[in-house]
């Protein structure tokens, strides 16, 4: 790190890595190392915003100012979208005609983003994120008793089971989807589960049931 930095991305959860957390203290480490430097510090929301680690933003778990960050996915439900978000000092740096996109600001994409933000406060969706997340949490950590598991981890509806060294985490996703529970694979060896936000404490006992299932049989 040093003067030749003019910013650092980084996500509050490692999505594709493997659903890792950011340590304690690493972002607000990083806040500091950009600071003295110079350096924007810009957070990539696009896995853990609008509510998805049981804060409207990954990043409200820690103290940490971002000078920018951006948004997609989640935030229009669906709908193409993407957007950036920035600290006041910086709001100038793209003054209007500056920076062009062809489908920049459209009008449904806007109108989508509005609904759904609307619905996850009509609906304190982060409040049940953070309320069912920490329950699937615990009952995918209850899977760590069998061999094919090393680990569990995660935030809110943002969660991860890491399989043991050896298992074919390819052929787990797919004896997952013939039982008929969709979950993606993040890293080597790390079965992504990132339900909607909706999603019950029953239906969490379904799915970990489903999902215990098939663990069980490997060895």
């Amino acid at each position: 790190m040093g003067p030749d930095v003019a910013g650092v991305i980084v996500e509050t959860v490692q999505g594709e890595g493997g659903v890792l957390p950011a340590p304690a203290g690493f972002l607000e480490g990083l806040r500091k190392l950009t600071e003295a430097q110079g350096a924007l510090l810009m957070i990539d929301e696009i896995q853990t915003g609008v509510g998805r680690t049981g804060k409207f933003l990954g990043i409200h778990h820690s103290t940490v100012e971002p000078d920018a960050l951006s948004m997609a996915k989640a935030l229009a439900g669906g709908v193409p979208i993407g957007a950036m978000l920035c600290s006041e000092k910086l709001a100038q740096a793209l003054p209007p005609g500056s920076h062009g996109s062809t489908f920049g600001g459209n009008p449904l994409a806007s109108a989508v983003a509005l609904a759904v933000l609307d619905e996850v406060e009509k609906r304190d969706l982060v409040g049940h994120s953070a309320s069912v997340g920490a329950y699937l949490g615990e009952r995918l950590e209850r899977l760590m008793r069998y061999p094919a598991v090393s680990g569990a981890r995660g935030q809110g509806l943002l969660r991860a089971l890491e399989l043991s060294e050896g298992v074919d985490a390819r052929a787990v996703v797919a004896d997952l989807r013939e039982a008929g529970v969709l979950v993606t694979l993040a890293g080597q060896r790390a079965l992504r589960f990132s339900p909607p936000l909706i999603i019950t404490e029953e239906q969490v006992d379904e799915g970990v049931g489903v999902v215990e299932q098939v663990i069980g049989k490997l060895k």
